[in-house]
């Protein structure tokens, strides 16, 4: 978060657990990205397979309301891919509306109706045509993504705020 501040910028991507309903959904973690740094995937949901407890070592919905605040306060520039997902998402479990700058999805929509505009094939059409397409639900299997293990989640998910401001880029 401080080196977001002091950039002033950054992609932010949120995961839920499997739902699309931002209203019902629950959090499991945040994806955050600014230049300079290496992509994070932050889980705040996830829970042991067998025992189905959260992980104790993840931070809380309240932990990232005070991050986003910070973020908010210090006015920097919020990049999102699908603007609209992710913020009714943080506000609806989070408690705390974000800002946005830009949306990367809304620009290829104005760039090119005619295109997808998926983030992955937006990133492969403009950024990197030798990147691999690949789909959270053939990764995971299906399984609920609160069971799936943080650090294996955040090889996917951090990701998608690289490329989120990468296309911001573009």
């Amino acid at each position: 978060i401080d080196a977001i501040i002091q950039k002033g910028i950054c992609a932010l991507d949120t995961e839920t657990n499997n739902s699309l309903d931002p209203h019902t959904c629950k959090l499991m973690g945040l994806c955050l990205y600014t230049y300079g740094q290496k992509q994070v995937y932050i889980p705040c949901n996830h829970v042991d397979i067998f025992t189905k407890e959260k992980f104790s070592w993840q931070i809380n919905e309240q932990q990232i309301k005070e991050q986003m605040q910070r973020l908010l306060d210090n006015n920097v520039k919020i990049v999102y891919h699908n603007a609209s997902f992710d913020i009714r998402v943080v506000q609806c479990t989070c408690g705390i509306e974000m800002s946005y700058y830009w949306d990367t999805q809304v620009a290829a929509k104005i760039l090119n109706e005619n295109e997808e505009s998926k983030l992955k094939v937006q990133y492969k059409l403009h950024i990197d045509p030798t990147h691999e397409k690949y789909d959270i639900e053939g990764l995971f299997q299906k399984l609920p993504y609160e069971v799936v293990d943080p650090d294996l989640f955040a090889l996917y998910a951090a990701t998608d705020a690289m490329m989120t401001l990468k296309l911001y880029d573009y």
